[in-house]
């Protein structure tokens, strides 16, 4: 703790010196997207939501086509596209009764993480965006909780149609962990592993796996010790490592952390045929702490290297270091120590 404040004071000392501050790479907060890709991802219905996506679409059409048209910074413009997004959010509201099909309880889906990533929203809509979800929670899915192709066909749908990348999909990971929706969960859980396969094992060209699911822990752990630390070294990339971290750590804390607490019985009684993606052994926790710590020691390694490098290069870092030095390592101790007073 004490080092990072020195490296923070250190890091304004230099902005205050020098003009040339270069380009950030690593970002906490999300990209957002433009009203632009909101209607592209909303008035695209794709395969997976097919005809039912598309009733959405036949009335949503018109007001899409208004909210494209409000491209300026004008206070006429900000009122009217605020004006907009009410009456689309009035329209898809109208229209949630049933899950009624995969395709339809999709879209609703897609459109719903792209409210909640949409850029500049207005003031005056919050409170609607807000009674949305509860309304979106309230759709009866309850037959469909452990349904594997409805799982995996909104993972598909959001993490390659969409597409979510980056903070983005943190971002979105994170609001559908938060809202207590069992097919939701599920679904968040889902894309951490489609984000950290895609971030650590395949590459960009390589083709999306032919079904969407969870993993078990050990999995992860396996992917992080075929990670080579020289090799990573020769070819770091600080934000694809930091968003792995962040993907880390949202499963540490809706996965692991989430059912540190429960025994066997309860998540068996809780998550039924998913149970074993959730108990987590104390070894297994014991093999990521020791992870954790030697990508503390690689990234203040090559922090060290960064002296003489660019503003930016040594915030981005210094973000880096931040996660896995404030908020991962101490929550995996913490969680360890308990353990000793639990008999597993």
């Amino acid at each position: 703790m004490q080092h990072l404040r020195e490296e923070f004071k250190q890091l304004e000392e230099l902005e205050q010196h020098h003009g040339d501050v270069g380009i950030r790479r690593v970002n906490h907060q999300p990209e957002w997207i433009a009203d632009a890709d909101f209607t592209r991802i909303c008035l695209h219905t794709g395969a997976s939501t097919g005809s039912m996506g598309s009733t959405f679409i036949i009335f949503l059409k018109p007001e899409m086509e208004k909210l494209s048209n409000t491209c300026s910074d004008s206070e006429k413009d900000v009122q009217l596209r605020g004006a907009i997004l009410s009456e689309i959010l009035t329209l898809v509201k109208k229209n949630i009764i049933v899950i009624q099909s995969h395709g339809r309880y999709t879209w609703l889906i897609k459109f719903t993480c792209a409210v909640l990533l949409l850029k500049n929203l207005p003031v005056q809509i919050g409170d609607e965006i807000t009674k949305f979800i509860c309304l979106i929670k309230a759709v009866d899915t309850e037959t469909y909780h452990y349904d594997p192709l409805l799982i995996h066909t909104l993972t598909k749908v959001l993490f390659e149609d969409f597409p979510l990348r980056r903070i983005n999909l943190i971002h979105i990971i994170n609001r559908l962990a938060q809202l207590n929706h069992k097919l939701l969960y599920y679904v968040a859980v889902c894309l951490i592993f489609a984000g950290f396969y895609r971030t650590v094992v395949l590459k960009e060209e390589d083709p999306s796996p032919p079904m969407y699911r969870m993993h078990n822990f050990q999995d992860i752990l396996t992917a992080l010790d075929d990670l080579k630390i020289d090799d990573l070294k020769q070819r770091f990339d600080v934000e694809k490592f930091y968003i792995l971290l962040k993907l880390l750590c949202c499963y540490q804390n809706i996965v692991l952390l989430r059912h540190s607490r429960s025994s066997k019985q309860d998540i068996e009684m809780d998550h039924t045929c998913y149970s074993e993606y959730f108990h987590i052994t104390v070894e297994e926790k014991r093999a990521f702490l020791k992870w954790l710590n030697v990508a503390r020691s690689l990234i203040n390694s090559l922090n060290r290297k960064l002296r003489q490098q660019k503003i930016s290069d040594k915030e981005d870092f210094l973000l880096v270091i931040e996660l896995v030095e404030l908020d991962m390592i101490p929550l995996m101790e913490d969680d360890l120590q308990e353990n000793d007073c639990f008999d597993y």
